[in-house]
């Protein structure tokens, strides 16, 4: 999804919780597109281009998307994991909720996106998945 729709949907998201959460609601906002960050520290990891080039690495993953889909990549922060780990937070303070919250409305515009377009979800939505998708427990250490 282009990093404008995110936020302009995660705005107008982020507005329906004005009367409960008052100018808190910029978390919600800022939840529902800075996630994609990840995309970069994947593209760092990818071409080894260390800049902070976000257009670049936008373009990289426009024209690789059907390449990635097949490649046992993860996105760190678009994982089930993180988001009850900004949950688990938001008990204790209310930031953590509403960046949360915009993450989980992140989620599923991005997995509504590639349902649409390839018919999955092309994202590990797991960490613990992707490691034992990787064989990363039956391999030996020693």
């Amino acid at each position: 999804m282009f990093p404008i729709t995110h936020i302009i949907l995660s705005f107008i998201f982020g507005v329906l919780f004005y009367k409960f959460y008052g100018l808190s609601i910029i978390y919600i906002i800022i939840g529902g597109f800075i996630f994609d960050i990840d995309h970069l520290f994947v593209y760092w990891k990818e071409t080894k281009d260390y800049t902070f080039n976000l257009l670049e690495a936008y373009n990289y993953f426009v024209s690789h998307k059907l390449n990635i889909q097949n490649r046992n990549i993860l996105f760190i922060l678009h994982t089930f994991e993180f988001l009850i780990l900004l949950f688990l937070l938001g008990f204790f303070n209310k930031t953590f909720f509403l960046i949360g919250l915009g993450l989980l409305f992140h989620l599923v515009l991005d997995a509504i996106q590639e349902m649409r377009i390839f018919g999955r979800l092309i994202k590990h939505p797991s960490f613990i998945i992707w490691l034992f998708k990787k064989n990363i427990f039956t391999k030996r250490v020693f």
